[in-house]
């Protein structure tokens, strides 16, 4: 692992996650296809709630690496939080009769 890489993974786990982010980023302009460096950024986007670019990590994580478990459970998290997210705050107007009387 390079210093740089090594770097970003403590200041991640010391919850600096914008310093984190920057040197994950930087590592990823050089070496697109650094599977730390992009799981380590899917987690991050994970933690702040950035979904779709959290799941885009994880996926590019995939297509070099298919069976890489972490990407795979991160996916799976990703997907139920999704799910909960669309059914808890959805309400369909047209069957929610009671919602609107008046």
């Amino acid at each position: 692992m390079s210093h740089e890489l090594n770097n970003a993974i403590e200041l991640f786990n010391a919850f600096k996650l914008d310093e984190a982010k920057t040197i994950f980023e930087q590592i990823l302009e050089n070496e697109n296809e650094n599977i730390s460096a992009l799981l380590y950024l899917g987690k991050i986007y994970l933690k702040e709630n950035e979904h779709g670019k959290a799941l885009d990590k994880f996926n590019k994580v995939l297509e070099l690496q298919a069976d890489n478990s972490e990407a795979n459970t991160n996916i799976a998290l990703l997907k139920s939080i999704l799910n909960l997210n669309n059914n808890y705050y959805y309400e369909n107007p047209y069957t929610d009769d009671n919602l609107y009387s008046f």
